[in-house]
C-alpha cells in the first residue's frame, strides 16, 4: 500500500508539475507571416521524347523474336509450371504486337534501358 501511494503521488508531482510550465505560453495565429497567396509555380516536365528509328524498332523486335523462341525450347521444369512459361511467353508477345502497333509507346514503357 505504501508503495502504490508513493507512485500515486509521484505520478500526480509529474503530471502538476508540467503545468506550469505551459501555462503562460500561447501559439498566436497573428505572429504568422503570409508569404504569397498564390500557390507555387511548378517548372511543366517536358515530355521526353525520343527519336525511333527504324533500326531500332527492327532492333527490339528481333530481341523479343528471339525470347520468345527460347522461351518455348526451353522445357517446362525451368519454369516451375506451365501456367508460368505462358505468362512469361505472353508477357513478350503482348510486348512484340504493342511494338508493331505503336513503337512510341512501347519505347515509353520499356523497363529494361
Amino acid at each position: 500500500m505504501k508503495y502504490i501511494t508513493l507512485f500515486i503521488s509521484l505520478c500526480l508531482a509529474l503530471l502538476g508539475g508540467t503545468d506550469r510550465y505551459f501555462i503562460n505560453i500561447s501559439f498566436a495565429e497573428n505572429d504568422v507571416e503570409v508569404i504569397g497567396t498564390e500557390p507555387p509555380k511548378y517548372k511543366e516536365d517536358k515530355p521526353v521524347t525520343m527519336d525511333i528509328t527504324q533500326e531500332m524498332i527492327d532492333q527490339e523486335e528481333q530481341l523479343l523474336e528471339q525470347k520468345i523462341r527460347e522461351i518455348n525450347e526451353t522445357p517446362m521444369e525451368e519454369f516451375g509450371s506451365l501456367v508460368q512459361k505462358r505468362k512469361i511467353r505472353s508477357y513478350y508477345s503482348h510486348r512484340l504486337e504493342l511494338l508493331r502497333d505503336s513503337p512510341e509507346n512501347y519505347f515509353k514503357t520499356k523497363t529494361d534501358k
